[in-house]
């Protein structure tokens, strides 16, 4: 994939009287400082016509927010997005992860799939799916159907209350991905069509594999924000700092669409 500078606005960011410039051409992405937290940026992606990265902000080494910014011109043209391969229903946009990230968060890698629509009925509509994976590549293409590893419930207490997977099979698991799970009452799920924002779990061998939001075009095309917490299970397959919520926002003095998990805590 080619990796390109991202052509985001160089001006310098004063806030409460220090100034925070974007360092640019650095290798692996770039930093930007403000008196309370430091973001780092992963290298760039092409998407589309544009472009999108990864990042993680952390204040004294504790993660704040992990995310990924996209570029306006990214969505600006529904043809040039990529395509899904023969018989799939998304494409899988790999992204280099700032390597702070692994070290201060559970995630450690970080994927965006995009899928011009697939069922049931209501995710028939252009569709990204951010994703921050706990588990490494390596065991990741052990998610798969021939696994019995694959179709193991999830561990005691990693599941947040009130979660379901979906009832049809077809729908519940993904290879490489992990078996899929949600809060019904969540928004997202009772959209038709699907317009604003959802979160998902993701098991694999009954830990958590990764965590997913999904949101339409069609929303971060709207330049609307919103925040929302996502499940919060009673125990997690290993120590660390865990998102407790996630939002989508677009930022207008860089002209980019935010996808985001934030607030994080530490859970043992």
């Amino acid at each position: 994939m080619t990796m390109q500078k991202l052509k985001m606005p160089r001006r310098p960011l004063i806030i409460g009287g220090i100034l925070a410039v974007a360092l640019a051409g650095c290798s692996g992405g770039s930093t930007v400082t403000t008196p309370q937290s430091i973001t780092t940026y992963g290298a760039d992606s092409t998407f589309g016509k544009g472009l999108m990265r990864s990042y993680v902000t952390t204040q004294n080494s504790v993660p704040l927010e992990v995310g990924v910014e996209i570029t306006e011109a990214a969505l600006a043209s529904p043809a040039d997005l990529p395509a899904p391969p023969a018989g799939q229903a998304a494409v899988e946009v790999q992204m280099a992860q700032p390597p702070i990230e692994s070290s201060v968060t559970p995630f450690l890698s970080t994927t965006m799939f995009y899928s011009p629509g697939h069922p049931p009925e209501s995710q028939e509509v252009p569709h990204l799916h951010p994703t921050w994976f706990t588990v490494n590549d390596q065991t990741r293409f052990q998610i798969l159907p021939n696994n019995p590893a694959s179709f193991t419930p999830p561990a005691a207490g990693e599941l947040p209350t009130g979660f379901i997977s979906p009832p049809d099979p077809v729908f519940s698991f993904i290879p490489t991905i992990g078996n899929i799970y949600f809060d019904p009452t969540e928004a997202g799920y009772n959209e038709n069509p699907f317009t604003t924002a959802l979160s998902e779990y993701r098991f694999f061998n009954t830990h958590i594999a990764c965590i997913a939001l999904g949101t339409p075009n069609t929303y971060l095309l709207s330049k609307q924000s919103l925040k929302r917490p996502i499940g919060i299970p009673s125990k997690y397959p290993k120590s660390g700092y865990f998102p407790t919520t996630y939002s989508i926002r677009y930022n207008s003095s860089r002209k980019t669409y935010i996808m985001a998990l934030g607030d994080f805590v530490y859970r043992s």
